[in-house]
């Protein structure tokens, strides 16, 4: 049935607006239009869910396997290595902390995937870097406090 023929039935079922009736032709129509909305809305969420699955079981079928994160993150690192000419290719963010060079490192700054691949060990992220060697770039500042900042050299 069409919208209209509703409205009409209700309009004969349900009083006008001149009354003091409960429930008027105008709110018999809004929630029946509103029932309407709400039927629409489930068969388009029921419609996409459909083309959302068969289109997973196709991909999956074409690839031969269902992809989880680490499978995609071992394809980007091996797009990666072909993308980007080595001295800028992505590298892992692990970086030694020393006093000056003639010091052995002190400590490791780094950012790491809790789990990358399923080996259950964690692993450095990799990160697009710029290197610039130690003579070529300005002592780095950092304020403290009002009186007091530490300068720092080194490659970076």
């Amino acid at each position: 049935r069409s919208l209209r023929q509703k409205r009409a039935e209700l309009a004969a079922a349900f009083p006008d607006d001149s009354g003091d009736a409960m429930a008027t032709a105008k709110e018999a129509m809004l929630v029946s239009t509103l029932g309407h909305c709400l039927e629409v809305c489930s068969q388009w969420a029921g419609a996409v869910s459909y083309i959302e699955g068969m289109l997973r079981k196709q991909l999956v079928a074409a690839i031969g396997k269902e992809v989880k994160p680490a499978d995609f993150a071992e394809y980007m690192q091996y797009h990666n290595r072909k993308l980007f000419v080595e001295a800028y290719a992505p590298a892992p963010f692990c970086f030694s902390v020393r006093r000056s060079e003639l010091h052995s490192p002190e400590g490791t700054v780094s950012i790491e995937e809790a789990d990358p691949g399923g080996s259950g060990i964690a692993a450095p992220i990799a990160t697009i870097v710029a290197h610039s060697s130690a003579t070529a770039a300005a002592p780095m500042q950092l304020p403290l406090n009002a009186s007091t900042s530490v300068t720092f050299t080194g490659d970076r």
